[in-house]
């Protein structure tokens, strides 16, 4: 028994010995693990990707190779606005800056050989918010004004324009203003477009009532129907949209400056087209060197401006007609016949007292003429004319009955 127990382990540990040896022999493979495969290479030396070289002035893109992308004012007129052109097949609408500090600034860089993309917004706050992110680099047109420019933007000195900010009226309705004071127990409005409001909200009484809206239109049309007793805003823009909407002679511009801010070319931090900043502060000092032709040009965009829409109706006849479609009986189905009213009604407007003709109350009283001239435009805007040429009548506002004032 003794001898059979020997025998078995003798046998374990000669099937263990087996085992081992196997399992420490080379298994096999399709080839030998040290003949070189006949599709493959080696790594003949160790190599770290290289870092981006930090770009020096010399190898500046901007306004090169790639051309410097700028925006500007979207619906601010002379000094800025887009035009829009329609979509067409496949095709998006596409939209481009134009107007006074869109066309200074190209100019500028075209001086000093750098090439420029017209990249147009639909928003201003959209611009700006793209300028802080470096997604665009220069926007043209902006106040030193923290509450708007936020992080990330650089100005460029010095300012390309001063822009005098005051009240306007309806012609008979207007009051001195000496200060903010003098407008106490009044509502104004102001455009948002126009940058202003975030300017002056700390010098304002605290009953003074201001309303912002979006749109020129809506600013005007609440003067005119008395939802409003003035305006804040800069001379030059209520000179333009006065001569779009044929307004020339229905609206006073109280002379006193309430402030003036300038306006300045913004860069993104983020651009490198800043290095050119030197460059293009010179070229804008020589252009407003100049002073008369400077200003000259800017008059000529408020000209033009006004010539643009020059075969549109006034605000004054699109808010009489807007009425008297209201007016009309709900069961009046004859379009031609509704065409024929509306043509003879314009035809009233042309030969009668636009006041008679506005007054959305029937009221008979009549307002007194008033053959005033606006001495704003001649004083402020030299060799800038009273009358457009856009003008063909005069246009005079809503009768007293619909523009009395809110009771506060």
């Amino acid at each position: 028994m003794f001898k059979k127990g020997i025998i078995v382990l003798c046998v374990l540990a000669i099937v263990s010995t087996v085992c081992m040896v196997q399992a420490a022999s080379p298994k096999e493979t399709k080839q030998n693990r040290f003949q070189q495969a006949k599709t493959e290479t080696v790594v003949e030396e160790e190599k770290s990707k290289n870092k981006k070289k930090r770009r020096i002035k010399s190898e500046i893109s901007c306004g090169k190779a790639e051309p410097m992308r700028i925006a500007g004012f979207v619906t601010n007129p002379p000094f800025g606005w887009v035009n829009v052109t329609p979509p067409s097949g496949l095709k998006k609408a596409q939209y481009h800056n134009a107007g006074f500090a869109y066309d200074l600034f190209e100019q500028m860089a075209h001086n000093i050989g750098l090439k420029t993309a017209n990249i147009g917004y639909t928003s201003y706050q959209d611009a700006m918010r793209d300028l802080r992110r470096g997604k665009i680099d220069v926007v043209v047109g902006a106040y030193y004004d923290r509450r708007t420019l936020g992080t990330g933007v650089n100005l460029l000195f010095p300012s390309y324009f001063t822009n005098p900010i005051m009240t306007i009226f309806l012609k008979g309705k207007e009051r001195p203003v000496q200060s903010w004071e003098d407008l106490r127990g009044l509502k104004g409005v102001v455009r948002q477009e126009e940058m202003i409001y975030s300017l002056i909200f700390q010098q304002l009484p605290k009953d003074l009532e201001i309303v912002q809206v979006s749109g020129s239109k809506k600013a005007f049309r609440m003067l005119l129907e008395g939802k409003v007793d003035f305006m804040i805003t800069g001379l030059y823009g209520a000179e333009a949209e006065i001569r779009r909407y044929k307004l020339t002679n229905d609206i006073h511009f109280e002379p006193k400056t309430l402030i003036s801010p300038e306006l300045f070319f913004v860069f993104s931090s983020h651009t490198d087209c800043r290095v050119y900043k030197e460059k293009l502060a010179e070229e804008l000092k020589k252009i407003k060197a100049d002073k008369d032709s400077y200003h000259r040009t800017l008059v000529q965009y408020i000209d033009q401006w006004g010539i643009r829409f020059k075969d549109k109706p006034s605000l004054v006849q699109e808010i009489r007609q807007e009425h008297l479609k209201a007016s009309l009986p709900s069961d009046f189905s004859d379009v031609s016949d509704k065409s024929d009213l509306l043509e003879q009604e314009n035809e009233k407007s042309d030969t009668s007292d636009v006041r008679d003709t506005l007054d959305l109350n029937h009221s008979t009283t009549q307002a007194k003429p008033s053959d005033e001239k606006t001495s704003h435009q001649q004083d402020a805007i030299p060799n800038a004319s009273v009358k457009s040429e856009t003008e063909t009548k005069p246009n005079v506002p809503l009768s007293p009955a619909a523009q009395r004032a809110l009771q506060f």
